[in-house]
């Protein structure tokens, strides 16, 4: 896994992209010590036939005036399974602290599973403090919208899933990086 602690008005920016590999165990823990500390975890998961993820993220905030955003982005295919798991931690005294996590999952197969834990503990009332999941398979609308115009199921297939994760890859500030996730998605 990976530990960070970030200081008085630094920033750190975690990526945590996972593509069809059989087995990925990731741990990413940032600790937000000092006021106008900020850290982002931006994930990614991919898997295509029998993969299985089992990714934590965790996110602590220690002092005042602290904000983070956890950002990750999945895609299932045939049995691909994932656990991902994700805590923002607010202490005592951590006043005006800003947390925010989404986790999004898209199914392409009826036999793909995930299983998102979002958890949020807060000890502190002056807070600012959010999260969200969602799991949504390939709608075949779309598909028939795509369809309709000319482009094959694949091809629209692709799009959706380049669509769906392009907000985590845009994220990437390395353009030669950018391309190479971008073409690694295409190969689903």
């Amino acid at each position: 896994g990976r530990f960070v602690d970030v200081g008085r008005d630094a920033s750190f920016t975690l990526f945590d992209m996972n593509v069809h590999s059989a087995l990925i165990k990731s741990t990413a823990h940032i600790q937000l010590n000092e006021s106008g500390a900020t850290g982002y975890i931006y994930g990614m998961f991919v898997g295509a036939t029998q993969e299985y993820f089992d990714i934590h993220h965790i996110v602590e905030h220690k002092a005042a005036n602290t904000t983070s955003n956890m950002l990750v982005k999945g895609v299932l295919d045939g049995k691909a399974q994932a656990i991902y798991r994700g805590l923002i931690k607010i202490y005592e005294g951590a006043n005006k602290a800003d947390g925010a996590q989404k986790q999004e999952t898209l199914l392409l197969s009826q036999d793909a599973k995930v299983s998102s834990v979002p958890e949020l503990e807060i000890a502190h009332n002056d807070v600012k403090c959010s999260h969200s999941v969602s799991t949504t398979y390939l709608d075949p609308q779309k598909l028939f919208y795509f369809n309709m115009r000319g482009i094959d199921s694949d091809t629209a297939k692709k799009e959706l899933v380049h669509g769906h994760l392009s907000v985590v890859i845009d994220k990437i500030t390395d353009a030669k990086l950018r391309e190479s996730f971008y073409a690694l998605i295409g190969e689903n």
